[in-house]
């Protein structure tokens, strides 16, 4: 009897035990990292991040696009078109560091047929607060060829108009291209 008494003791102990190895582990993970952001363009900042930092192969690569109004005031985003054609993916091979550039690297057939311009339909606006975000994720993996293995250095960037949609004045409004944070991915050779 005074064994049962021990059971419900232990297992906070355990879970006590295991929450702390997950606390641990979790300070380590890239979503623990502060968010790293590009340069200000007008009211936009624009930030990327992966899911993880490494992967091996043939895995699928997410990386999640912020684009925030950094501004005091309301402003809008312009969504440009379907899917990934919203954002200009710079995608660098892995290189030998004595080579001073790095190609970009290609699109893959999915890849060619989601970045078509023919796909392109306008533009569409959304009336936004200050401080508001608008999150993408993309699988870049599907769409550019990552299977070399290596350090890939990622850039996105985006076009914007500034101003507000409720503005009927009929000025021009200005442009900016809003490019953000540049991360690296490393894609791990398979085991032998």
């Amino acid at each position: 009897m005074n064994r049962s008494r021990n059971i419900p003791k232990t297992i906070p102990a355990c879970l006590s035990i295991l929450l702390v190895s997950f606390g641990a582990a979790a300070q380590d993970s890239p979503a623990s990292k502060p968010r790293e952001w590009g340069k200000e363009a007008g009211p936009y900042q624009l930030s990327i991040s992966s899911d993880r930092d490494k992967y091996a192969v043939g895995e699928i690569i997410k990386i999640a696009a912020i684009l925030k109004n950094v501004s005091d005031h309301s402003t809008a985003f312009y969504v440009m078109g379907p899917g990934a054609f919203q954002f200009t993916m710079d995608i660098r091979l892995p290189m030998p560091a004595w080579i001073p550039w790095k190609p970009r690297a290609p699109l893959t057939p999915l890849g060619q047929q989601e970045m078509d311009p023919r796909l392109f339909t306008g533009r569409s606006g959304a009336e936004v607060l200050a401080g508001a975000e608008m999150t993408h994720t993309f699988e870049i993996s599907k769409l550019f060829e990552m299977s070399t293995p290596g350090d890939y250095q990622i850039t996105f960037s985006c076009a914007q108009w500034v101003g507000s949609l409720n503005d009927h004045s009929g000025a021009e409004r200005p442009k900016v291209t809003v490019t953000s944070n540049q991360i690296t991915v490393t894609v791990l050779a398979k085991q032998q």
